[in-house]
């Protein structure tokens, strides 16, 4: 028990220098100079903090097991694709296990939200990628017109010069608008997917260095940093996700 207490409050969120428990207690006696009884009572209130906090659900040394929504995610990609995550899954893995014996000095709960994050973002970069290849990929050969031939044909149709009613127009219309919104999507698809490749490169090189770092690292402080700029990073990779730039 003393020892999840002493746990919780050494533990330094990623980013700050201090542990803000460190903080509490010098706010607590500088209280002494002015009300013994108030600097009593915040003492009792910092413990009692402490004490819930250390019996809290602790981040576990690896990643926390997938829910079963992102399970069935994974399971959707194609056999080469899942392969990948879970190399990626088993980096993150290792970073955790890594910073295990830093103990109390790091906030392994704040670690494993990143470390989840960062196995999240990855799985939706591969999915996004999985749509696009799907979305682009030839169509196979059925004889089926394809939607660049089809424009064509009614662009064609509707610019001749054989009479077409007016609701016959006004459908033609519609289909050709249809057509060139598909069409632009493809492209954009096209477009996309190298962005969406160099994205997986850049977090498996990134995530490889974490694990090396971690391996190797004697203070926590270069782990915490290290860790924080990979998270930082995680919103460019969003943005190429939805379909921005990083």
């Amino acid at each position: 028990m003393l020892r999840s207490i002493l746990s919780a409050f050494n533990a330094r969120p990623f980013g700050l220098m201090i542990p803000p428990a460190w903080l509490a207690a010098v706010g607590v006696a500088l209280l002494w100079l002015l009300d013994p009884g108030v600097c009593l009572l915040a003492a009792g209130g910092l413990l009692a903090i402490l004490v819930v906090v250390s019996w809290g659900p602790s981040a576990p040394a690896a990643a926390a097991a997938p829910s079963a929504s992102q399970q069935a995610l994974v399971e959707s990609l194609d056999d080469d694709d899942e392969l990948r995550y879970h190399a990626h899954d088993r980096r993150c893995t290792a970073v955790s296990e890594h910073l295990r014996r830093f103990g109390s000095r790091v906030d392994m709960r704040i670690l494993g939200e990143r470390i989840a994050q960062l196995q999240q973002t990855y799985l939706q970069l591969l999915l996004a990628r999985q749509a696009m290849k799907r979305h682009t990929a030839p169509a196979p050969d059925d004889g089926a017109e394809t939607p660049e031939a089809k424009l064509a044909r009614l662009q064609a149709q509707l610019q001749g010069e054989t009479p077409i009613p007016d609701d016959v127009r006004a459908s033609i219309t519609a289909q050709v608008r249809t057509l060139q919104d598909r069409i632009r999507l493809r492209a954009e698809s096209r477009e996309r997917l190298p962005l969406i490749e160099a994205e997986l490169a850049r977090l498996q090189e990134q995530t490889e260095l974490l694990r090396e770092q971690a391996a190797t690292a004697t203070e926590p402080a270069v782990m915490i940093d290290a860790i924080d700029r990979v998270f930082q990073s995680l919103g460019d990779t969003n943005r190429v996700i939805q379909g921005g730039r990083a």
